[in-house]
């Protein structure tokens, strides 16, 4: 019968102790069994639903600082883009100006 509990083979177990007529063990053995059985679980899932919140914390620091740097590399790369493609073309257009109104 211990062994049987045990193993968590509880449905088991109560059919032996019905078979053998030893209903006191239910009362004596293995609701007790089965309460710290229970605790045990419910132990390991509180532990596990703490370790939950932890990491989902830390993905949501670590979302929002990849989400930072993203942007701030793409202000990095549009301020280059403006300085290239909107700088230099008008000072291409004012020395193409200065140059063609030297040869008039």
């Amino acid at each position: 019968m211990k062994k049987l509990k045990k193993e968590n083979i509880f449905k088991s177990s109560i059919k032996q102790m019905y078979k053998h007529s030893r209903t006191d063990f239910i009362e004596t053995n293995l609701k007790p069994t089965m309460m710290e059985n229970y605790e045990g679980q419910m132990e390991s899932l509180e532990a596990l639903r703490i370790d939950f919140d932890k990491y989902r914390k830390r993905l949501k620091v670590v979302r929002e600082e990849k989400e930072r740097s993203r942007l701030e590399f793409l202000g990095k790369f549009v301020h280059e883009l403006q300085e290239q493609f909107f700088l230099q073309p008008r000072n291409i257009s004012f020395a193409a100006i200065n140059t063609i109104s030297v040869h008039r």
